[in-house]
């Protein structure tokens, strides 16, 4: 990211190191979160803090005191280096209070910082059955049955966000080379979750989500290779997840398979996700899942056409610029980043289906003469009879780079 940081809306620092364990705002390493902050603010780049406000451990001093109050019934236990964690309720006062205090005078006011990413549930989101702060309730035989917090949720999110409009200072949180967008939100609150809870994540400015999309292939621990959002997903729930914007920007991230340790030896998992992203105009939640060398080279040609400021016309729309003669499915599709009167665009080109390759004849329906190249090698394209063909493996793309001959 620091090789892209015109690319780059916000870092986040991870809790290890800074924090005991996942969720104990008022346990910070100082000295390891200012320079943290620094680095990235060094960088002329939006720093957030993240934590699983979900999850309460004994490496709190307040555990044991509010232990009964606080935790989720029926008991939920998640392991974390040898620590459990427990699940907690939005339903208790005194945790809403603990994590309102913490999180926003505690960290984002004390160390400068542009928002929080809040990592899973948060508060107002657990069925709960914990009578010590009102959640449940008991059938006339005497069996207790579990409820949701929703507004206790709803509440909490509103006053952060409230909290963040009014302290976060500076103008790193609105993206240095997007288009001025007058009413974009001067600070961050991301929200990551697995669901739709629109009533509750209404405050946040940006979804994350992706991660419940590796369950299907998880064995043993270990995510399997063949992995891909078109087996795990479909065009339909990726739709439905990525392009709402009830609750502020919608990301998803690449989680089926890693790729992303130095020089990793392949990068088909990273190809495989911006096959979907692209074409939707999805951006990435965490670019670190992937192989960084290609990471770099894709964003060099998105760079190089100056996306950030172009004129996008998604794949689900007729663009002025290609038209796919067949297959015409919705699979298969066409996006264009395009500068007029410049005559220049970028073009991406996909294939979400899962098992069958495609070669696909595009046709040239712009005003004017172009000239093709593949926009990754600076290969020239042949266009014949105002027709270029491209070929595509299942979930894939090729990046056009189009200008005025």
């Amino acid at each position: 990211w620091q090789q892209m940081t015109d690319n780059v809306d916000s870092v986040v620092i991870w809790p290890p190191g800074n924090m005991k364990g996942l969720n104990d705002p008022y346990n910070l390493n100082a000295e390891a979160m200012e320079g943290s902050a620094k680095y990235i603010h060094d960088r002329g780049v939006a720093a957030l803090f993240t934590g699983c406000p979900q999850k309460v451990s004994p490496l709190s001093a307040e555990f044991e005191p509010y232990r009964a109050d606080w935790l989720v019934q029926p008991e939920s236990i998640l392991d974390w280096e040898g620590v459990p964690h427990y699940q907690n309720c939005g339903g208790s006062e005194s945790l809403r209070k603990w994590l309102f205090y913490g999180w926003a005078i505690g960290i984002v006011q004390r160390y400068g910082l542009e928002g929080i990413y809040y990592d899973g549930w948060q508060t107002g989101q657990i069925a709960c059955a914990n009578a010590k702060h009102g959640c449940g309730w008991e059938d006339a035989q005497g069996q207790r049955h579990v409820t949701v917090p929703v507004l206790q949720g709803r509440e909490y999110n509103q006053r952060m966000a409230a909290f963040l409009e009014d302290h976060v200072t500076g103008d790193l949180a609105v993206p240095r080379t997007a288009p001025d967008r007058g009413d974009f939100p001067h600070y961050h609150y991301r929200l990551h979750s697995w669901e739709f809870v629109p009533s509750v994540m209404g405050f946040a400015t940006s979804w994350l989500t992706g991660e419940f999309s590796a369950y299907p292939l998880e064995g043993e621990g270990t995510l399997k290779p063949e992995g891909t959002f078109g087996k795990c997903l479909g065009l339909a729930l990726f739709r439905s997840r990525c392009l709402s914007t009830n609750w502020g920007v919608p990301n998803l991230f690449h989680a089926v398979m890693w790729e992303h340790t130095e020089n990793h030896p392949t990068d088909r998992q990273t190809l495989m996700a911006y096959a979907w992203f692209l074409p939707h105009g999805v951006p990435v939640g965490e670019l670190r899942y992937m192989n960084q060398n290609t990471l770099k080279d894709l964003y060099r040609v998105l760079r190089e056409y100056d996306t950030r400021k172009a004129n996008f016309t998604p794949g689900w729309r007729t663009n002025p610029y290609l038209r796919i003669e067949k297959p015409v499915c919705p699979e298969v599709m066409v996006a264009t980043w395009s500068h007029e009167p410049q005559r220049r665009v970028l073009a991406v080109v996909s294939s979400l289906q899962v098992e069958r390759s495609e070669t696909v004849p595009l046709r040239w329906t712009g005003r004017w003469t172009p000239k093709i190249v593949n926009a990754r090698t600076g290969e020239p394209l042949a266009v014949a009879d105002n027709v270029l063909s491209v070929e595509l493996s299942p979930e894939s793309f090729v990046l056009l780079g189009i200008d005025g001959a």
